[in-house]
């Protein structure tokens, strides 16, 4: 799988005249759905202090399962359907930062975070955010690499945020940066960046088109580390922080 992996992205790279400068492009990862999808959750109450809840899920055959709560079980079915059955009833847990319930796979770089919601009453919840699709590309200019997102046909688009993420480190190990996409108008530069190393924007007149504009050489002729770099797209209920979504902040990170 790896030597075709290898032999697509080569047939993939398109090399570009641009003046006295080239440019390679490359196709990062083709237009699709995330590698997970949150296909339904239930939440089943005990008692006034203890739910269990099912989720079901699509989701690659290596994928890991975290919830610093109980994992009762987790089940793989056919056609890469998945379900786990967690609980809230750890009473070690603080649950105000304890609720995440994350999922990983690292054969397609991508990482799946459900904020779990205590909730005492039987419900169920479905997510139409998985109708979103992106894909990503990369473009080598000189001493700068260019990425950019494309995302399309995301349900209730207005409760989901998509952006560019970096953190930057030093040596030590002590985070001095984190940088987010920020948006700009039609009329700004985007090549003019406020930090030396990153620049992530997406335009006010494009519809769904996000960048990120990495100097790898310079960071690393400065001693930095890049700790993470990953394209995110963050979901939001539409009743946030109200109890009505068993899981009310979903969010996917394709790392790079």
């Amino acid at each position: 799988m790896m030597a075709l992996k290898e032999l697509y992205l080569f047939m993939a790279t398109v090399f570009v005249l641009s003046g006295n400068h080239k440019c390679i492009a490359e196709t990062v990862r083709n237009t699709g759905k995330p590698s997970f999808q949150t296909l339904s959750l239930t939440s089943i109450p005990l008692n006034d202090s203890h739910t269990t809840y099912r989720g079901v899920f699509l989701a690659p055959p290596d994928t890991q399962f975290r919830f610093k709560g109980e994992m009762i079980d987790v089940t793989k079915g056919e056609n890469n359907v998945v379900e786990a059955i967690l609980s809230n009833n750890d009473k070690n847990v603080n649950y105000r930062y304890g609720r995440w319930l994350t999922l990983t796979s690292e054969s397609k770089q991508e990482t799946l975070k459900l904020y779990i919601n205590d909730n005492y009453n039987f419900r169920t919840q479905t997510f139409v955010e998985n109708s979103c699709e992106f894909g990503i590309e990369k473009i080598q200019k000189d001493t700068r690499t260019e990425y950019k997102a494309t995302v399309r046909n995301c349900a209730e688009s207005e409760n989901i945020s998509k952006y560019f993420i970096v953190h930057l480190l030093e040596q030590s190990g002590d985070r001095i940066t984190q940088i987010t996409s920020r948006k700009i108008s039609s009329q700004e530069n985007g090549r003019i960046s406020e930090n030396k190393y990153v620049n992530t924007f997406y335009r006010s007149d494009e519809d769904d088109i996000y960048y990120a504009i990495l100097d790898y050489p310079a960071i690393e002729a400065d001693g930095l580390i890049i700790q993470s770099f990953s394209f995110v797209l963050y979901a939001s209920a539409r009743y946030d922080y109200t109890g009505d979504a068993i899981s009310e902040i979903k969010a996917w990170y394709y790392d790079l």
